[in-house]
C-alpha cells in the first residue's frame, strides 16, 4: 500500500508509553519503503529515540504530558492535518463528514 513515487503519508503518534519501541520500529519500516512519515509526539526530545532529520519528514510537537489521556492531545493537530489535506485535494471536508454521518445513520435504521 505504500507507494514510493506517490510518497504515501503515514501518520504516527509517538507517545511516552509502553508502545514507543514498537511505534519507532514501524516508523523505520514504512520509511524504508518510501513513505512520507508524519509524527505527532509528546516527547520532550524525540532525537534521543530516532533521528528526526533522516527518518521523519514532518514533525508536530505536542505539549509534553504524562497521562493516560496524552493521546487525546494529538486529536486537534490530527484533525487539522485531515482538514488541510482535504482542502489540498480539492475536497470539501465538511461535506464528506456529513456524508459519512448520514451513511452510518442509515446503517443503524
Amino acid at each position: 500500500m505504500l507507494d514510493e513515487e506517490e510518497k504515501t503519508a503515514a501518520i504516527f503518534f509517538v507517545l511516552d508509553d509502553e508502545n514507543i519501541q514498537q511505534v519507532l520500529a514501524n516508523i523505520l519500516q514504512v520509511k524504508e519503503r518510501g513513505a512520507t512519515v508524519i509524527v505527532l509526539s509528546n516527547l520532550p526530545n524525540i532525537d534521543e529515540h530516532i533521528s528526526r532529520e533522516e527518518k521523519i519528514d514532518h514533525y508536530i510537537q505536542i505539549f509534553p504530558q504524562e497521562s493516560l489521556f496524552s493521546a487525546l492531545l494529538c486529536t486537534a493537530p490530527l484533525l487539522m492535518v485531515c482538514y488541510y489535506t482535504a482542502l489540498a485535494k480539492g475536497m470539501n471536508p465538511d461535506t464528506n463528514i456529513m456524508e459519512s454521518i448520514n451513511y452510518y445513520q442509515r446503517q443503524e435504521e
